[in-house]
């Protein structure tokens, strides 16, 4: 439509401007009008049109595609007479921005080359090397060009020298690069340059080509603590942050840019270690491993076409890439590769795998991944051979899922997976075509499941899908957000209950740590801060009450309660008054009894007593036993009891993957407040609790606390 003019104090209209007509010598056959730019002096108009494809050739019934409209052809008049002076056809793309300078006198365009034109006569005057570029805006004086690339790389050129001045953003990040349009990109004298990356503002000078802001993060982060937990490393798009924790406070000690080769905000590098020195690196359909501290190939992966996922092993020593039939028909599944040489040493077939869902062991001895009917399979991570599958012990509530996120206990022994459906093409907001499923815990040695809870109790199956997960070192807490969720919770295994809900974050968590020691969380965020939560809630929490005499007898019989939050205060009071605390738990505590063969014999034989009174005590002493019956249970079926002992039989054993009874779960709890106290006293008490039936919870629990503390000294 035409150009309006308006005085803005009167609001009286002064003059319009009608686009020149076709088909003309300035308006081609099938092309419309669709946007017009004023010279800022007022003495030229810049028509831009767009051309409609041509379908008069397709068969009949066949439908054509929605066109795609996109500026072509630039018309350049006179304001003054509205005569069209010149006609420019480009490239698609070319005319995507279209920035006058101050003067009226030039314009750019971009496309393979950044190009300079005089306006008045249409006449190019410069073309610059400026490969991808996007959207550009020109400073005040005309002199210097911002030019944003198709990746989001963003530079400063110098159009008299012809090159570039400065490099604001390598492209790691995304940059909103409509916003350079604005007239106000740049202040009015040109000396600081206004972009948005993300959800954050951000200002450069254009002089030094700095950020005007402290260092930090510009999106989501990850983080990830050191061995010794003294040092807390953090990565965005762009940085990768290195804090010192040993003091009061965190400090900041390094601050280093991530490397535009990395990858194109970050769609090309599949994969990156965890130490973050070396990448997976996918371009014109070959893989290669690159150095991210040089960019260099260090070596290229025999045989392996464009990947659209990668995954390191823990120490780096391997790598998965996993190709997708979308990219190449003969290729469907990961493909296992030696870091060191480069070379494949395994393969195998993910056809109804459910998303994206792979992981390594802690150890990099297996790879897991989860199918359409909530199975993981577990395979070799050297060769890709099979190893087992872990079959959901229950019927799930939807037979197929089509989402999974799996992670591993860091000690390898465990596997949590949570799997969801979604209907194909429904809205995330519509909940009837939307399940998340339990969350399950199962035991990586023989597939049993040990805990079965919804990850969020509150919405149970209406939950969202995880963004992040973690577990703590001792396996006991399991730390989550869902999607687009500020909230952290802290889900404690063993129960199922939520220990906490940390707030703090004012977008999604992108990334979750435990520190070694397992007190300390960190929690990333998409609002580009990381957080550092206590776990046990002794150092920050406050006390039930604000003084008085400890009571290690209250915070005993909170130990036991379903309320799993009152269990977590109870072990922040534990830990705040370690003396009394230990003396109570050391009289307390006692080792797991072991029950002789001939007493277990007899119990299962009272399966089958004449009366029910002597049935059902049969069956609560063996179910008080738990995992010490479970052997001789297992033996019990195999002699094949009678249809009604069989029944009981199954009944207990189907009852030692639900939570543990209070009375142990109050023990385990008291093991986990022992082991964080790690004093010499509670030491011993964890040592007493050793001798104590191998089989049973307690014990286990205890020899691997004692185990972790051993490790750390």
């Amino acid at each position: 439509g035409p150009l309006t003019a308006w005085d803005v104090a009167t609001g009286k209209r002064l003059r319009r401007w009608n686009p020149p007509a076709g088909p003309s010598e300035w308006v081609k056959d099938r092309e419309s009008g669709m946007d017009v730019v004023p010279s800022p002096d007022g003495r030229l108009i810049a028509w831009f049109f767009w051309r409609a494809p041509n379908y008069s050739n397709l068969p009949p019934g066949v439908f054509p595609p929605p066109p795609v409209i996109r500026r072509t052809a630039v018309v350049v008049a006179d304001a003054a007479t509205e005569k069209p002076l010149y006609r420019r056809t480009f490239e698609v793309g070319a005319l995507d921005s279209f920035p006058f300078t101050g003067d009226g006198q030039r314009f750019l365009t971009t496309g393979d080359k950044l190009r300079v034109w005089d306006a008045p006569t249409g006449k190019e005057l410069l073309a610059l090397d400026c490969p991808s570029a996007y959207r550009c805006a020109l400073t005040p004086d005309g002199r210097r060009s911002l030019v944003a690339d198709a990746n989001s790389r963003v530079r400063l050129w110098d159009l008299e020298a012809k090159k570039p001045a400065h490099e604001l953003c390598n492209g790691r990040a995304y940059i909103n690069s409509h916003t350079l349009e604005s007239p106000q990109t740049f202040s009015a004298d040109g000396k600081t340059v206004l972009l948005v990356s993300d959800s954050t503002l951000r200002l450069f000078d254009t002089t030094t080509g700095k950020e005007k802001s402290a260092p930090g993060h510009r999106s989501s982060i990850i983080p990830r603590f050191s061995a010794d937990g003294r040092t807390l490393f953090t990565t965005c798009d762009e940085a990768r942050c290195r804090w010192d924790l040993s003091g009061k406070e965190p400090v900041l000690r390094a601050h280093e840019p991530r490397r535009a080769w990395e990858g194109i905000c970050g769609d090309r590098a599949v994969a990156h270690s965890g130490d973050g020195t070396i990448f997976v690196d996918r371009r014109d359909d070959r893989t290669c491993l690159r150095d991210t501290a040089t960019g260099r190939v260090v070596r290229e992966l025999e045989g392996a076409p464009g990947a659209f996922f990668g995954l390191f092993s823990p120490d780096a020593s391997r790598v998965l890439v996993w190709h997708s039939s979308l990219l190449r028909e003969d290729v469907d599944g990961i493909r296992l590769y030696d870091v060191r040489t480069g070379k494949s040493s395994g393969e195998f077939q993910t056809a109804n795998a459910a998303g994206r869902s792979v992981e390594f062991s802690p150890d990099g001895r297996f790879v897991a991944w989860t199918d359409h009917a909530h199975s993981i399979h577990l395979h070799d991570a050297a060769t890709g051979n099979p190893v087992r599958t872990l079959s959901p012990r229950r019927p799930p509530t939807k037979a197929e899922c089509n989402y999974a996120d799996l992670l591993f206990s860091p000690d390898g022994s465990y596997l949590i997976v949570t799997t969801y459906f979604r209907e194909p093409l429904s809205k995330p907001d519509e909940a009837d075509n939307w399940e998340t499923l339990p969350t399950r815990v199962l035991r990586v040695a023989d597939g049993r499941e040990v805990a079965h809870f919804y990850l969020n109790p509150a919405r149970t199956r209406r939950a969202g899908r995880l963004s992040c997960a973690a577990c703590s070192p001792d396996a006991r807490l399991l730390a989550l957000a869902e999607e687009e969720s500020g909230p952290v919770r802290v889900i404690e295994i063993a129960g199922g209950g939520v220990r906490a809900e940390l707030a703090g974050h004012r977008d999604g968590v992108r990334g979750l740590a435990f520190s070694p020691d397992g007190k300390t969380l960190a929690s990333g965020g998409a609002d580009n801060v990381v957080f550092l939560w206590d776990v046990t809630g002794a150092r920050t929490a406050q006390p039930a009450k604000a003084a008085g005499e400890p009571d290690p007898a209250a915070w005993w019989a909170d130990l036991a309660a379903d309320d799993a939050r009152r269990a977590g205060a109870a072990i922040a009071s534990f830990l705040r008054a370690p003396g009394p605390g230990v003396a109570f738990l050391k009289e307390r505590l006692r080792p797991a009894e072991i029950p002789s063969k001939e007493r277990l014999d007899r119990l299962i034989a009272g399966l089958d007593a004449d009366t029910f009174a002597a049935r059902e005590a049969a069956g609560r002493e063996l179910a008080r036993l738990g995992e010490r019956a479970e052997a001789a249970l297992r033996r019990a079926v195999k002699a094949g009891p009678s249809p009604e002992v069989s029944r009981r039989i199954d009944d207990l054993l189907d009852r030692l993957a639900d939570s543990p009874p209070a009375n142990v779960l109050c023990e385990l709890r008291a093991i986990e407040a022992l082991e964080f106290l790690g004093t010499s006293e509670a030491v011993r008490c964890l040592e007493e609790m050793v001798r104590g039936a191998p089989e049973a919870w307690q014990t286990r629990d205890a020899r691997a606390a004692l185990a972790r503390l051993a490790a750390r000294r």
